[in-house]
């Protein structure tokens, strides 16, 4: 539900807030703003602590790729977003392509959201539904799991 507040915002690189964001930032303040608003509504620091921790741990699409700081771990890879059984993904997955410039996140019913430079889609984050025509599914991927939605 955090990265659906995203939806419709710009695409900036290096952009971090509902002012525009990139597609790591996209990742990150989707898992920071579930950790804090959780940790603060269960009165739970450790939860606030950690989202935090990523705020202030920068990471790119890459590092999620190469398990950033033992809070990613791969599950499997695929040869693309449209070839992977939804069945062995959960949402909050995360799909980083091979050469580590694009992530995506999976929101459940064969349904992804990114930050997308495109300007087809006109720039900022979208839902894509699989199969998509899509250069981004398309492409060899990474699948990862934040350690903290497991």
């Amino acid at each position: 539900n955090s990265l659906l507040a995203y939806e419709g915002v710009p695409y900036v690189w290096g952009g971090e807030s509902k002012r525009g964001i990139d597609c790591s930032g996209l990742m990150r303040c989707g898992l920071i703003d579930a950790e804090v608003k959780r940790g603060i509504a269960t009165l739970n620091p450790s939860l606030v602590r950690a989202g935090f921790s990523l705020w202030w741990n920068d990471c790119s699409a890459r590092a999620m790729k190469e398990e950033f700081q033992g809070r990613t771990r791969l599950l499997f890879t695929a040869a693309s977003i449209n070839q992977i059984d939804d069945a062995k993904i959960k949402p909050g997955d995360i799909a980083v392509t091979s050469n580590g410039v694009h992530v995506l996140a999976y929101i459940g019913n064969q349904t992804w959201i990114e930050a997308d430079p495109n300007e087809i889609v006109g720039d900022q984050v979208i839902e894509v539904k699989t199969p998509a025509r899509n250069a981004w599914f398309n492409m060899p991927v990474h699948v990862m799991r934040w350690r903290e939605l497991e």
